[in-house]
């Protein structure tokens, strides 16, 4: 079913997009739009609408207006990385260049908000509210990332608020405002967002443990990124509180600058990772995630039918190669 709602957006987005005009702002985000990833997010809005009310429609301006903005944050997160590729093509502001970007990135913004004019006033004033409190708590996860890099004594209550705020309430915005498009209560859209909450927690903590022990041919990314990067991931942070006084210093020196020799000191890492169990232990942190995540489905105020649709998207998840 998800497969199917995929390709319904997928084919709603493309009447949008032609509608927009052929001038110069507009190409870098039809590029950035049509560079087709899962779509999770408009899954997720499309699917928390039909199990409601059966009537997905109403939820494609949301869906959309949740695409278009999580868009959005990644043109300008790869200006901030100055990655060089998104989804195996060159991203926007190496495509075109970084003002180009930039302000392409900005209009995507504000079409996002636009997406939602659709709707009647008190609908459109609470989803307003979603998307305005989900992009300010995006900034704000991306303020902790970049301020991580330069920490050292980073706590596991710090990196989950990070990763709450950087990736998880989108993903929460994305059920939430799906249900407001059908008019569902307070504690209905509640419910919808705690469970989108864990499972975009869930999402970036498995996102860490694949960079560094998944499968590149499976996960679809280059391994080591994290690694390469000096990301203080809970495997870093696990380590650094449960190390020797030597893994701890020899971590510390090596997330202490760029190797010219990546290879030899992703080993280095990941040996320690292995050493203190940093691995054993973020799996069994993401079991537990597991079990709560299939917890707030079963009690979701929706018939049986419609909560194996999301069991199945779950599983999907699951089964990404850990």
């Amino acid at each position: 079913m998800s497969s199917s709602f995929k390709e319904i957006f997928e084919t709603y987005l493309e009447n949008e997009i032609a509608e927009y005009s052929s001038s110069s702002l507009f190409e870098p985000i039809i590029y950035s739009m049509q560079n087709k990833g899962k779509r999770v997010r408009p899954v997720l809005t499309l699917m928390a609408a039909d199990s409601i009310a059966n009537n997905f429609e109403k939820a494609l301006p949301a869906a959309l207006a949740i695409e278009i903005f999580h868009n959005f944050s990644l043109v300008h997160d790869d200006i901030m990385d100055n990655a060089l590729y998104r989804r195996g093509r060159l991203s926007v502001h190496k495509k075109w260049n970084r003002n180009s970007a930039i302000l392409s990135g900005d209009a995507m913004l504000i079409l996002s908000y636009k997406s939602l004019e659709t709707y009647k006033s008190k609908t459109y004033f609470k989803m307003n509210k979603v998307l305005t409190d989900s992009a300010l708590d995006v900034c704000k996860g991306q303020q902790m990332d970049m301020n991580f890099t330069d920490k050292i004594d980073i706590n596991e209550s710090e990196y989950f608020e990070m990763i709450k705020l950087k990736t998880a309430v989108l993903i929460g915005a994305a059920l939430k405002m799906g249900v407001l498009a059908v008019g569902a209560d307070e504690n209905v859209c509640q419910s919808f967002y705690e469970f989108g909450l864990n499972l975009g927690i869930l999402f970036q903590l498995q996102d860490d443990y694949l960079d560094v022990f998944g499968e590149e041919n499976i996960f679809g990314k280059v391994s080591g990124g994290d690694i390469k990067e000096n990301k203080r991931t809970l495997f870093f942070i696990h380590s650094i509180e449960n190390g020797s006084k030597e893994d701890v210093e020899s971590l510390l020196s090596l997330y202490s600058f760029q190797s010219k020799d990546f290879d030899k000191k992703k080993r280095e890492v990941i040996n320690i990772f292995k050493k203190n169990k940093s691995d054993v232990y973020l799996r069994h942190i993401i079991e537990n995630y597991n079990q709560k995540i299939l917890n707030l489905i079963d009690n979701l105020p929706i018939k049986v039918k419609k909560q194996k649709q999301f069991f199945g998207l779950f599983k999907t998840i699951l089964n990404r190669k850990l």
